[in-house]
């Protein structure tokens, strides 16, 4: 919470402040769930967004990801407007999965003005259904049983997470945003990496600021006492 409220301040002090780098990971219960992620950006940015849990990695903010994951789809959207901007599946630049040789993770990067935009994260092949937050395997929690078959497709049962190479997966994803202002899974709110030093120097400044204005308002109520 502490590193959100620096990030925060040094947007709010200085219009030079970089854009900072996100990184979310959770697992799904069912072969439908969809993870949304929230974003912003005060002014126009490249926004990369990368998935690492089907494949593995290292994440820029350092996060190492294991191997393992189900296979994903990016879905974009920009808020302010009410309009879909894009959805992914697999990029022919993401590493190739250990077991499997896919290629199955999301590299996607694109430049977006000012406003609010909301990311999700699905699996293949759970695309979108039309409109914001909607998708055309809702409703099916064990969709994927049909590449494995004899598994068991209902929630909870072997057939779920299995993609389209037989294999079976997890229902662990794992992805970093970079280039955003401020993003943010629910009520949970991702810390950014490591401020840089231009940065912290930017963020201090604005805490000086806050304290002279602290300071004059304290002296100002006294001489009125």
């Amino acid at each position: 919470m502490f590193a959100v409220a620096l990030a925060a301040a040094a947007s709010i002090c200085s219009p030079t402040a970089k854009a900072a780098d996100f990184f979310f990971e959770g697992v799904f219960h069912n072969d439908d769930d969809a993870q949304r992620i929230l974003f912003s950006l005060a002014q126009t940015s490249t926004v990369t967004f990368r998935s690492y849990s089907y494949a593995g990695g290292t994440t820029d903010t350092g996060h190492v990801v294991a191997a393992g994951g189900f296979d994903p789809i990016f879905l974009l959207y920009d808020l302010t407007a009410g309009t879909g901007i894009d959805q992914q599946d697999d990029s022919a630049f993401a590493p190739a999965d250990p077991v499997t040789g896919a290629r199955f993770d999301i590299r996607y990067e694109r430049e977006l003005g000012p406003g609010d935009y909301a990311a999700y994260v699905t699996q293949y092949d759970n695309f979108g259904g039309g409109s914001l937050g909607t998708f055309v395997r809702t409703g099916q929690p064990g969709f994927t049983a049909v590449n494995c078959p004899g598994r068991d497709p209902l929630p909870g049962g072997d057939g779920l997470f299995c993609d389209i190479s037989g294999a079976q997966r997890t229902g662990n994803w794992a992805v970093e945003i970079t280039g955003v202002d401020v993003a943010r899974d629910g009520n949970y709110v991702s810390a950014p990496a490591v401020p840089e030093p231009d940065t912290w120097a930017m963020m201090i400044g604005g805490f000086a600021l806050v304290g002279a204005r602290l300071r004059r308002r304290d002296r100002r109520a006294a001489t009125s006492a």
